[in-house]
């Protein structure tokens, strides 16, 4: 039925509840899992604009996913991690379908 689902995280313990229902579901789909967080600190919205570095907030969200998609792919299912930079895309429930779309064609 499903062949990827896209699981926005927050690193939070809603991430647990959502992660068990999502790993039952691609088990039961054979369906990959596609994983993003949105960092929204200072550094993450003003990356480029003023050539900033990666702050040790957005490195805590990296590390994160990471050990979340380790987790889930060691459990058999194939995951991407996605990590973003707060954007304009992605301020409304509009880009994050949008996003959605383009991540998983």
């Amino acid at each position: 039925m499903y062949q990827r689902i896209l699981v926005p995280l927050e690193n939070s313990r809603a991430d647990r509840a959502i992660l068990d229902h999502v790993t039952t579901l691609a088990r039961h789909d054979s369906a990959s899992v596609v994983l993003i967080h949105v960092a929204d600190g200072f550094a993450a919205r003003n990356l480029k604009t003023l050539s900033l570095r990666e702050s040790e907030e957005m490195r805590k969200d990296r590390a994160y996913l990471d050990e979340v998609a380790a987790r889930l792919a060691g459990a058999g299912l194939k995951v991407d991690a996605i990590l973003d930079r707060k954007s304009t895309r992605l301020n409304s429930s509009h880009g994050y379908i949008s996003y959605a779309v383009f991540c998983l064609k």
